[in-house]
């Protein structure tokens, strides 16, 4: 077995355990719909991180691995009390409590430094929802389309698969600024990723793969 075949081995076995993951909620929620208690209460499924292995004929900048690592899955499910909808809000861990407290209409003081995901975004809320992400010694920064993200080994290798062994990383454990225009996730040219100016002079990410 090449090492092609084992990286897509990994990643077909990570989709089944997310498939059976898939499974097992719906079977959970089956069983509680016979429940009484079923149409007054909130079900919440969350993870601690997002896909970290890729198969290697899907083509990903590792910018973009990057941004999936950090994008952990959220699903709050009570059909009694919450509309079907995709949410866009940007928010994080620190934001559940907030807004469990919101959907539940608990009012009380707090010193919670997150926001609530249900509230409706203004210039106000949307200058302070912000996600502080953190994996080993990486700590990474998101505000709105704003991205602050750790350039040391990790950012190349934690994921895979890694770059080629013979690419010979030069740079230091720093931070680069990028800011896209749309979803980092779905961008349809590179035009739309914007390096900070102190980041164009040190030709930070311009190495193979990473834009």
């Amino acid at each position: 077995m090449n090492l092609s075949d084992i990286r897509n081995s990994i990643y077909n076995n990570y989709t089944r355990g997310v498939y059976y993951t898939d499974w097992a909620i719906g079977e959970f929620i089956k069983r509680m719909k016979k429940k009484s208690y079923f149409n007054n209460t909130v079900f919440v499924f969350v993870g601690d991180h997002g896909i970290w292995c890729f198969p290697d004929n899907k083509h990903i900048k590792s910018i973009q691995k990057q941004e999936i690592y950090f994008r952990m899955p959220l699903i709050l499910y009570a059909p009694e009390i919450i509309s079907p909808k995709i949410s866009e809000v940007i928010g994080s861990q620190v934001d559940f409590a907030p807004t469990l407290f919101d959907l539940l209409g608990i009012n009380s003081r707090n010193s919670f430094m997150g926001h609530s995901l249900l509230k409706p975004l203004n210039k106000t809320t949307e200058i302070q929802r912000f996600v502080l992400m953190q994996h080993v010694r990486q700590w990474n920064l998101r505000i709105g389309n704003n991205y602050i993200f750790d350039v040391g080994r990790e950012f190349f290798y934690e994921h895979f698969p890694p770059l080629p062994s013979n690419y010979k990383m030069t740079l230091d454990d720093s931070h680069v600024y990028v800011k896209s225009n749309s979803d980092l996730l779905h961008l349809t040219d590179r035009n739309k990723i914007v390096l900070g100016e102190d980041n164009k002079k040190k030709n930070i990410l311009t190495g193979p793969g990473i834009l």
